[in-house]
């Protein structure tokens, strides 16, 4: 069983006038992708991560025929420069930028319609969301800007609505709240205040909004209106942090909320499925990731 994490891409106009790129769009941008990384193996294509790993796509597959997603590996592996006796320390290989000594395989399945990437881990071994939604941004950054340039790219997590819920319905009062958001292609899935907010930054040309409350001494009792919907926004398309006071054990105690602890997080069982069955899987968990994000069933 692997547990499947997911993240937003999006390619936002820099005005309202440029309009969405749209399936087509970001179909092109991991066919770009693919073209870039072809018959090179450079370790400066891969993104560095702490104690000599990196992290890179292994294999890139896109698939247009009514499927409109795009799908491979992700590996996460060491770089080896040198091999050497543990006695003598002569060298015993010599190692080049294709070396390495530890490989580890993610699954992915990128939804060119909804924009979203699930990253499958079934080793413990995924870097952490923060230095996915790096990764990401360093592998198609280039790209984007090179063949999109009245467009930006932007990568979030989705993060979980219980857990913003919990921190709601448990909270005494609130001290401090700071929450960013990035406007985003249109999602029907929203609706009420949230839409509407969501439709007049994008009608404004407004790109991000970062937006901060704070309370007396006695803190507030609740977040306004605009801060609340700000906060539903973030979960799908922002990051936030919440410094609360909770009722523990009857007592007050301080605690803070950190929307990226949070993530979107669904276990896909593979059992007898074929390659094709268990991508449908992932693209089904996709709707399912996008429901708790923004507080679907």
């Amino acid at each position: 069983m692997a547990s499947h994490y997911y993240f937003n891409i999006e390619l936002l106009p820099i005005k309202p006038e440029y309009g969405f790129v749209g399936t087509d769009g970001y179909f092109k941008l991991f066919e770009l992708l693919k073209e870039n990384r072809k018959d090179t193996t450079s370790i400066d294509y891969s993104f560095p991560l702490q104690s000599d790993f990196y992290f890179d796509f292994d294999s890139i597959h896109p698939e247009r025929i009514s499927k409109d997603h795009v799908y491979g590996k992700l590996m996460k592996f060491d770089k080896v420069d040198a091999v050497v006796s543990r006695k003598s320390g002569e060298i015993q290989f010599q190692g080049d930028d294709d070396s390495s000594s530890k490989r580890y395989f993610f699954d992915y399945l990128f939804d060119c319609r909804s924009h979203i990437i699930a990253i499958g881990d079934n080793s413990q071994k995924l870097p952490s969301v923060s230095n996915l939604e790096d990764f990401l941004i360093f592998s198609l950054n280039t790209i984007a800007n090179h063949n999109f340039p009245n467009h930006v790219l932007k990568v979030i997590c989705l993060t979980s609505s219980d857990a913003l819920n919990d921190v709601f319905e448990n909270a005494h009062s609130f001290n401090r709240i700071e929450v960013n958001v990035t406007f985003s292609n249109p999602d029907k899935m929203l609706a009420g205040v949230i839409k509407d907010y969501e439709n007049e930054m994008r009608e404004q040309g407004i790109i991000s909004v970062s937006h901060v409350e704070k309370g007396a001494n006695g803190g507030m009792t609740s977040p306004s209106t605009i801060c609340r919907a700000l906060l539903d926004l973030a979960k799908k398309f922002g990051d936030a942090r919440i410094n609360y006071l909770r009722n523990i054990d009857d007592n007050i105690k301080r605690r803070i909320f950190r929307m990226k602890d949070h993530p979107v997080n669904i276990d896909i069982r593979r059992g007898n499925s074929s390659d094709e069955q268990y991508r449908e899987k992932i693209r089904a968990s996709i709707d399912q990731a996008n429901n708790q994000a923004i507080g679907g069933d």
